[in-house]
């Protein structure tokens, strides 16, 4: 399920806003920021196409792994939001 739409059934629903809940929330928002964090470096931007090059040969793999590391922990944390509600 769509984070997003978890989140707004949270909202919209008083009796699903408890401790664990709002826990989980904060864990999920912390992690969203990692996630736009991995994904600024990982993004070109205006780099000159052969910085794009020498970044992508240098750090691709190391890139790669972070972000699929904030992935799973986003998994991670939805499952468990999903258990508290």
């Amino acid at each position: 399920m769509n984070t997003n739409i978890i989140i707004q059934i949270i909202k919209d629903e008083e009796v699903l806003r408890t401790a664990a809940v709002a826990s989980e929330l904060v864990k999920i928002e912390a992690v969203a920021a990692r996630l736009v964090n991995c994904l600024e470096m990982v993004d070109p931007g205006t780099k000159s196409s052969m910085r794009q090059l020498a970044h992508q040969l240098v750090h691709r793999s190391k890139d790669e792994k972070a972000l699929a590391d904030v992935m799973d922990e986003l998994s991670h944390i939805k499952f468990n939001l999903s258990l508290r509600i």
